[in-house]
């Protein structure tokens, strides 16, 4: 308020001298002493700014924002569409695991694997076996450790076989699985 009637008794001051007038929220046009450019006065302090200068700065960060808004709009569309094509990638993938020949194909995977697991152990029971013939020390831990691996995978090539069968596997047998 003070500012306003501070503006308002300078402008009044000063349009007597001609070319100023008062416009709204105490801003001051003085087309005399400054070429057409607005200015506040603040008591003895005198601030211009140019009117034309003002618009286009207004431009400028207008085109700006809206230029970062369509970068935005822009980012959050590929977001979106790398979303969903996440949640479609997952649903393909959910249904492929649900159907009975991935569940088969995984069955006869674990098979495949437990056998190669049985075998390097039979194979690190027989390296022991001759460590043991030739220096006379028997390492029980590693003979455990060899015989947990064939006991763990006998069970587990049980239950895969199961699976496999009960999702249309349609080997004969256990060995007929590579």
């Amino acid at each position: 308020m003070k500012r306003f009637l501070l503006a308002a008794v300078i402008a009044t001051s000063l349009s007597a001298c001609g070319g100023v007038t008062l416009g709204k929220d105490g801003w001051m046009i003085d087309n005399t002493s400054s070429g057409g450019m607005i200015c506040t006065y603040n008591g003895p302090i005198r601030t211009c700014r140019d009117p034309a200068q003002a618009a286009r700065t207004q431009t400028m960060l207008a085109e700006q924002a809206a230029t970062r808004e369509k970068q935005q709009e822009a980012w959050v569309a590929a977001r979106d569409a790398a979303i969903a094509k996440q949640n479609a990638d997952r649903q393909a993938q959910i249904a492929l695991e649900s159907t009975p020949e991935y569940k088969a194909a995984q069955a006869a995977k674990q098979i495949s694997s437990c056998k190669q697991t049985i075998e390097n152990a039979r194979e690190g029971l027989a390296h022991q076996h001759e460590i043991e013939e030739v220096s006379g020390v028997i390492d029980m831990g590693a003979r455990r450790h060899y015989a947990e691996w064939i006991v763990s995978c006998s069970e587990s090539i049980h239950q895969a076989w199961v699976n496999y069968k009960a999702n249309g596997g349609t080997a004969k047998s256990i060995a007929a699985i590579n």
